[in-house]
């Protein structure tokens, strides 16, 4: 996703957005090899690790095989707060 993001001229900083299924398991061990051993670094860790990636977000409502990565910039992504009802 970030060598997309980047070949589309979009260089960072960024922000993963993920389903709400995927939360814990970004949570558990790196390493599927090291079986009855734990692992200090998480998945969530070593993604965090990647240069240009701030950080990893849970949204509700995304369905639970999609992944977003957002450039956090105003030219690419606003948030507005409106008026409430």
């Amino acid at each position: 996703m970030k060598q997309e993001l980047i070949d589309n001229l979009h260089f960072g900083p960024y922000v993963i957005y993920i389903p709400t299924a995927y939360e814990t398991k970004l949570d558990s061990d790196y390493s599927a090899t090291a079986i009855g051993q734990t692992n200090d670094t998480t998945i969530r860790e070593r993604i965090l690790k990647i240069s240009g990636i701030s950080d990893i977000k849970v949204v509700d409502t995304l369905t639970a095989d999609h992944v977003l990565m957002v450039q956090m910039t105003s030219d690419v992504v606003r948030l507005v707060k409106g008026m409430g009802i």
